[in-house]
């Protein structure tokens, strides 16, 4: 879990601790700290937010992929999505969920991330198969197969 903001990163931690099938195994404030961690904990998955003080939380995303290429990362940030999932996809991370949402959405986002699938909202789900079936995507930017929202 890394956050800048220790009360945010400290409760969602003890929310995910209650959660028989999750664990947090390690927890950072910055880039680098989480860099450390990930080497010393050897996570299943990283929550990352993606506006971190020091360093920007996108190049995190790309230093751990390139560390750990099959290390699955979450983008958690408050910002809107529509600006920013995609740039976190392309920086290399599994899903994005905004910090507006529910425990559950966000629970689930995880789940399906540690599953192996991407994850983005249904909103960005039917943005980004707009995008695609008016043929506007960004140069570079790797077609997204498929996206599910998890619910319970």
């Amino acid at each position: 879990m890394v956050d800048d903001h220790p009360i945010l990163r400290e409760s969602f931690a003890q929310l995910i601790d209650l959660e028989p099938d999750l664990r947090v195994c390690a927890q950072a404030a910055d880039a680098h700290a989480a860099l450390g961690e990930a080497r010393r904990a050897l996570p299943d998955l990283v929550v990352v937010d993606i506006e971190l003080r020091e360093a920007s939380g996108l190049d995190l995303i790309k230093k751990l992929r390139a560390l750990y290429p099959h290390l699955p990362v979450l983008a958690l940030s408050v910002h809107d999505e529509v600006l920013y999932a995609e740039r976190a996809l392309r920086a290399g991370a599994a899903g994005y969920v905004m910090k507006q949402a529910s425990l559950e959405e966000v629970l689930g986002a995880m789940r399906q991330v540690l599953g192996g699938k991407r994850y983005v909202s249904v909103k960005m789900q039917a943005r980004m198969g707009e995008v695609r079936r008016e043929g506007k995507h960004t140069p570079g930017a790797k077609p997204q197969v498929s996206h599910h929202a998890v619910t319970r």
